[in-house]
């Protein structure tokens, strides 16, 4: 469980700028400064924002981050869909700040750089969000209920996750998928027949032993179990063999207890 890699969270940090659409790029440049100033800022877990600048009409975020809760594989191969995510925090945060930023780097052509580098392999993700893909998303967005947000969060995370998958865990047993319907979302393990016993004859055991570790002081973790708690899911773990299947179902108001 801990070691899914989860989604690039970020808290974002916003402009405080007075009339911004008439800003001056050299206004613009003195509050990204001033910005900058109050790095480090603290990700949680995730890692740390360790520098703001501002150059050639791009507003950059260097972000330390530790390595689990980057997935470069999924990110270069769907930019678009973790510009997305990226947007879908921004809307979920209320923060009407970021609605004339938005609106400030569409008038002013101006970009948004996230700069992620991995703090353990060093290995660098670049994703920038172009003036008109700013405006544009959020716009679309804001639109959206709150459950089709997190709902389309909820989607792009599993897609993110299966890129990782399948997983060994240890003999007799691979966790090989993740994937949801209307009212669960399924962690899928493929065991062996004696692993399957134990766990089909202790149920009770199993499902404490899993909510032992279900901490939720892991900023990624919690962030993740709130959003199905906020989509009412529950969380199954499925165990199967060639012709057996076994729930251990932790219900939406038990994580609610949790998280």
């Amino acid at each position: 469980m801990k070691k899914i890699i989860m989604f690039l969270l970020l808290a974002i940090s916003t402009l405080s700028l007075n009339n911004s659409c008439s800003s001056t790029d050299s206004e613009i440049k003195r509050e990204v400064e001033k910005l900058n100033k109050t790095c480090p800022i603290s990700l949680g877990a995730c890692g740390d924002v360790t520098s703001i600048t501002y150059d050639n009409k791009t507003i950059t975020y260097n972000i330390l981050a530790e390595d689990i809760y980057i997935n470069t594989q999924y990110a270069n191969k769907y930019p678009d869909k973790i510009k997305d995510n990226i947007i879908i925090t921004m809307v979920q945060s209320g923060n009407t700040d970021i609605k004339d930023l938005s609106n400030l780097c569409h008038n002013k052509k101006i970009s948004i750089e996230y700069k992620y580098t991995k703090r353990t392999s060093r290995e660098i993700l670049s994703l920038v969000l172009s003036p008109d893909e700013f405006y544009e998303k959020y716009q679309k967005f804001e639109k959206y209920s709150s459950y089709e947000i997190d709902r389309y969060s909820l989607d792009i995370q599993i897609e993110a996750m299966k890129m990782s998958l399948p997983v060994v865990l240890g003999e007799g047993m691979t966790f090989t998928e993740t994937f949801a319907d209307e009212h669960n979302f399924f962690y899928l393990y493929k065991t062996d027949q004696n692993i399957f016993n134990n766990i089909s004859q202790n149920t009770l055991a199993t499902k404490q032993n899993i909510v032992s570790n279900l901490n939720p002081n892991d900023l990624a973790l919690a962030n993740f179990m709130r959003l199905l708690i906020r989509l009412k899911m529950n969380l199954v773990y499925r165990y199967t063999t060639d012709h057996d299947t076994c729930d251990i179902i932790i219900y939406n108001d038990e994580l609610s207890k949790i998280f």
